[in-house]
């Protein structure tokens, strides 16, 4: 489960979501994870992570991190973050990735962070299906224009908006 959570963790959240903590206690014994910061832990080494997460067949990791998005989003005060939009696309439950990397980058945009929330539109924007909520792929396009504009990226905002003045043409 931890290796599903990812390279950090909040030790709380997996032994919430195992039902127990026996599993991480050992693994803080034999040096696996490590603890970090006050309830927060780790693997000790990428590598490790990765060859546990491999073990994992591929539908059961679907399941898995289907529930950890789902666990993240029903939690008290939570924020839309990267992790809920990386579980949502590893659960490939990508129209719920995609509305994830798209509030993400509002939120992103909020505190200026304007080539973050390029990014988050972009990654939502590389795996739109074609026809699909054309009216919200356009609103989309036009504010990857904006945000690559405030980050001085212009090619990038020029694709953007005539991409997104093109399918306005289109649809009439």
């Amino acid at each position: 489960m931890a290796a599903v959570a990812g390279q950090h963790f909040e030790l709380e959240l997996i032994a919430e979501w195992v039902g127990n903590d026996e599993g991480l206690g050992e693994a803080l014994e034999t040096g696996l994870i490590v603890a970090s910061d006050a309830g927060q832990a780790e693997f000790r080494h990428a590598l490790i992570r990765e060859a546990v997460y491999g073990t994992i067949t591929w539908s059961r990791r679907r399941r898995l991190h289907r529930q950890m998005a789902e666990r993240l989003e029903s939690r008290e005060g939570s924020a839309v973050n990267l992790a809920l939009a990386e579980h949502w696309l590893a659960a490939h439950e990508l129209r719920r990735g995609r509305l994830a990397l798209l509030a993400l980058a509002e939120r992103w945009s909020g505190v200026h962070a304007y080539r973050d929330a390029a990014s988050a539109i972009r990654r939502a924007l590389e795996i739109w299906p074609a026809a699909e909520d054309e009216p919200l792929r356009l609103e989309s396009l036009e504010r990857l224009g904006i945000y690559s504009q405030q980050c001085s990226d212009l090619v990038e905002a020029e694709r953007a908006w005539r991409e997104a003045a093109e399918g306005r043409r289109q649809a009439g």
